[in-house]
């Protein structure tokens, strides 16, 4: 009998390079698609005519997407197939740089960056992948990889942006031309490299927990990009607070009451997840402010502001930007071997209550973080 079993898992474990190298260019769009438009948002400024603080929700929009769709998106995988998941979300990422690459005014580009988001689910999902197709004694290292090229496409768009938006007439369409191209490569090798999906849980996709989860983040982060056009103390800005205030404890009441819902909140408030969610938040805020501050810093003509390093394009992505998104993605020490029961403990979410039985099985999950190297 262990020789009949072990036989398939040899057959599927015969293709693991080309599936973490498959899962690995997906990860690495994905990273890709937060640091793009950093070093360009003054070129995106000045050419569609708008303010800095209206061009802010391109990056904006794409962390607000990613925090509603990546759980979304996970819990979708586990329950109808984690590679038809996989597929159509980087068939919505290769939409939304279309989109952003033809786009004549501000709203469609924030279009095409909210369907960029929605790709970030990609880098749990390729991690339950791994999960299901990698052998154990293979895993760390090749969960190791498929996280260590975050950094790698980091600095990667951070430097092609620079040379596609460099001297005379630059367009910053370019780049996204460039985001369409990679996401598509990185679409082809999901479709012909990465095996079907062996395990489903089935289920209900809690789709009113992630609605009332992206109203309650939109209004949050409204007011916090305008609040020094409309005034700190208006009415649109306390309103937007307190509507935030409001759809948040909603969004708490529609998990509570759900069989399936989005987000555990009783692991989601157990300690350890909660600062480190918390913790997550903060390094997340920090590394962007950076990211944009730095920016708009060094790109400002200094005989005309009285600061600023009159850095170009290219200069400011590679001279100011790159290091910051190296050092800050760069990989800790590939985590130990899977505990012998069969997997990493489950942090933010549990299994739908329908598959609680099958639980001893150990079947992978992208709807749960798991500890795995950053």
């Amino acid at each position: 009998m262990s020789s009949a079993a072990s036989a398939p898992a040899e057959g599927r474990n015969g293709n693991e390079t080309v599936i973490v190298f498959a899962l690995s260019l997906a990860a690495m769009v994905v990273s890709m698609m937060q640091t793009l438009p950093v070093p360009i948002l003054g070129l995106i400024r000045n050419d569609l005519g708008t303010s800095t603080a209206n061009v802010s929700w391109v990056t904006t929009a794409t962390l607000l997407s990613a925090a509603v769709f990546t759980p979304l998106l996970g819990r979708f995988g586990d329950q109808h197939g984690k590679k038809p998941t996989l597929v159509a979300v980087l068939g919505v990422m290769v939409a939304g740089s279309v989109v952003a690459a033809l786009a004549s005014s501000l709203p469609l580009l924030i279009l095409g960056r909210v369907l960029q988001g929605a790709a970030t689910a990609i880098f749990p999902l390729a991690l339950s992948v791994l999960r299901e197709e990698v052998r154990p004694q293979k895993l760390p290292g090749a969960m190791a990889l498929v996280s260590g090229t975050l950094a790698f496409g980091s600095g990667l768009a951070l430097v092609a942006t620079g040379l596609l938006t460099s001297g005379e007439g630059a367009d910053y369409r370019n780049a996204f031309w460039m985001a369409t191209g990679f996401a598509t490569l990185a679409l082809l090798a999901v479709v012909f490299l990465v095996p079907a999906t062996r395990h489903k849980t089935g289920g209900r996709t809690d789709f009113l927990g992630a609605l009332t989860l992206g109203i309650a983040l939109l209004l949050l982060l409204l007011p916090i990009s305008q609040g020094h056009e409309w005034g700190w103390s208006s009415a649109r800005t306390l309103g937007s607070f307190a509507g935030a205030a409001v759809m948040t404890a909603v969004w708490v009441l529609v998990e509570g009451k759900v069989a399936e819902p989005l987000v555990d909140m009783k692991m989601f408030v157990h300690r350890p997840v909660l600062m480190a969610n918390l913790a997550g938040i903060l390094v997340g805020f920090g590394m962007f402010a950076n990211f944009l501050g730095v920016s708009y810093l060094v790109q400002m003509p200094q005989k005309l502001t009285g600061y600023g390093f009159d850095a170009s394009i290219l200069r400011a992505s590679v001279q100011f930007l790159l290091p910051g998104a190296i050092v800050s993605r760069s990989p800790s020490p590939p985590p130990s071997a899977p505990p012998a029961s069969g997997g990493w403990p489950s942090t933010t979410a549990t299994p739908p209550r329908s598959s609680a039985r099958a639980s001893s099985s150990a079947r992978p999950s992208a709807s749960a973080t798991r500890p795995c190297p950053p």
